[in-house]
């Protein structure tokens, strides 16, 4: 019996390849997407230090 070409012991032999390519691609989607957000919440808090720092209201001045 064939599917797609090849015999059941290839099919079988072939699977497990399959699965890894595709955890691997998973893998890299997500390291990519976490690493976009890590920068979108760099950008955050910088943004919010430069305001907090714009309004002179540092920890340590008495504003605590």
């Amino acid at each position: 019996m064939r599917i797609l070409g090849m015999s059941v012991p290839e099919l079988l032999f072939t699977v497990p390849f399959l699965v890894a390519i595709g955890i691997a691609v998973f893998a890299v989607v997500m390291i990519v997407r976490l690493v976009k957000a890590a920068e979108r919440t760099a950008a955050a808090t910088e943004a919010l230090a430069n305001e907090v720092c714009r309004q002179g209201k540092m920890p340590g001045n008495g504003n605590q």
